[in-house]
């Protein structure tokens, strides 16, 4: 998957996705998530990007891929790495209860600030752990859209990366190197990841 995106206003957080977001990029993150979801069918989907350096615009595409999953009449959690990883010990039922629906149908968010505001840590309860948590999401929302930062700032991804049906590599043009992509392939397999693909950002 080589697929080149234009940037646009991020719009995750829009009552009107249709009125935030120009044809030509509508028409890019249709066929983005065509992509993502076609081997999946219909069935509940883990996805996770990240990059190997910053500034790759990570977060910019999980906000517009999972709008675009929510106006295709899907539903989707959009959730940051780092607030999945640290919510580890709650149960199913506390985690979901930090979810917080967005203003467009069917997306649902889940980020550092929800985890932070709200402290729903019960210290008598056994932990679930991470793939306990990941398969209440799951069935609950069907799609996961998971945005992990950079390789080359943080691990995160690579503790995610069994857990997850793929993984995508975000690249920028004229800003990624060959070598630090092929780097962080290897190292993804290496934590028992699965590459479905790489997003070329245009800008």
């Amino acid at each position: 998957m080589s697929v080149q995106v234009i940037p646009e206003p991020a719009f995750a957080e829009s009552a009107s996705y249709e009125a935030s977001a120009r044809p030509r990029a509508r028409n890019r993150f249709s066929e983005l998530v065509r992509e993502l979801f076609s081997t999946h069918a219909l069935l509940p989907t883990r996805i996770l990007l990240t990059a190997a350096e910053r500034g790759a615009g990570v977060s910019f595409l999980c906000s517009h891929l999972a709008a675009e999953v929510a106006h295709q009449g899907g539903r989707v959690l959009l959730v940051d790495a780092r607030a999945l990883l640290s919510i580890a010990a709650l149960t199913p039922g506390a985690a979901l209860s930090l979810c917080r629906r967005a203003a467009q149908p069917g997306l649902v968010t889940l980020g550092m600030q929800e985890v932070e505001q709200e402290k729903a840590w019960d210290d008598e309860t056994t932990p679930a752990g991470l793939p306990a948590l990941l398969r209440a999401f799951e069935g609950e929302y069907g799609h996961l859209l998971i945005d992990a930062p950079a390789l080359s700032v943080h691990q995160d991804a690579l503790r995610l990366a069994s857990l997850v049906s793929g993984t995508v590599l975000v690249a920028r043009r004229q800003q990624s190197r060959e070598t630090d992509l092929k780097r962080a392939q290897a190292l993804l397999k290496l934590h028992g990841g699965r590459l479905s693909g790489a997003i070329f950002n245009a800008y």
